[in-house]
């Protein structure tokens, strides 16, 4: 899989800056997949790839800074479809670089981070379908952060987290997750918890309306604490 974006910008006011700007191409799809690896239904896909798991609430754009032109992650993922039991295992490997040519170098390079840390870590992630329109969810994630720009971060993070998705019968949906986060940030240790949650009502017309609530808690640092109880998007 292979795809290669560009975007540039075309500016008209302030007059200064009038004119476009040919800007940077970069890979942001690259990577070989292999499919029944060992004969056994395990899926490998190694290189620049997109990682989206759940409604993209911790695990998701890997590429933060860089605003809306890429997401990827530069990762080893290894899936294992588990037909009998009805779930499905990813353990995922992810390196990422804050400059964008570390791996692969861009074609007329602006230089540009697309993140604010170094980050390498690991991700397993398990989705089971077992109960009748229920998927249940329980990840861990290891995420080790190395500064290189001003607001980037030194941190050794981990997450345990569970996610439920599923409907109380006709018209109603509803999911739920939440994940505490340990380890160290910036030489404080971390303290965190995070909820996420949304309950849904289809009502099936010919307009096929629907109404949608939606909570959410991040927990918030203690200046006094000592220790940082800031929720940390990952």
């Amino acid at each position: 899989n292979a795809r290669m974006t560009w975007e540039f910008r075309s500016y008209s006011k302030p007059d200064s800056q009038r004119g476009a700007t040919l800007d940077e191409f970069i890979f942001d799809d690259l990577n070989l997949k292999f499919k029944q690896v060992f004969d056994q239904p395990l899926t490998l896909t190694v290189g620049r790839q997109n990682l989206t798991f759940g409604n993209r609430w911790l695990i998701w754009d890997g590429t933060s800074a860089d605003g809306s032109r890429t997401e990827f992650f530069d990762a080893a993922r290894l899936t294992y479809d588990w037909q009998s039991q009805k779930t499905v295992v990813d353990a995922i490997y992810f390196d990422q670089a804050a400059e964008a040519d570390r791996w692969l170098p861009p074609i007329n390079d602006q230089h540009k981070a697309l993140i604010e840390q170094d980050e390498r870590g690991v991700i397993v992630y398990l989705s089971n379908t077992s109960l009748p329109r229920t998927q249940l969810d329980a990840y861990f994630i290891y995420k080790h952060d190395t500064r290189v720009l001003a607001k980037g971060n030194d941190a050794e993070m981990y997450v345990l987290g569970a996610r439920v998705d599923g409907g109380l019968g006709d018209p109603w949906k509803y999911r739920a997750e939440f994940a505490p986060e340990l380890g160290r940030k910036n030489g404080r240790d971390l303290r965190a918890f995070g909820f996420n949650s949304r309950l849904s009502y289809f009502v099936k017309d010919s307009w096929n309306h629907n109404f949608r609530l939606g909570y959410e808690y991040l927990s918030g640092d203690r200046p006094n604490s000592g220790a940082d109880e800031g929720w940390d998007p990952l």
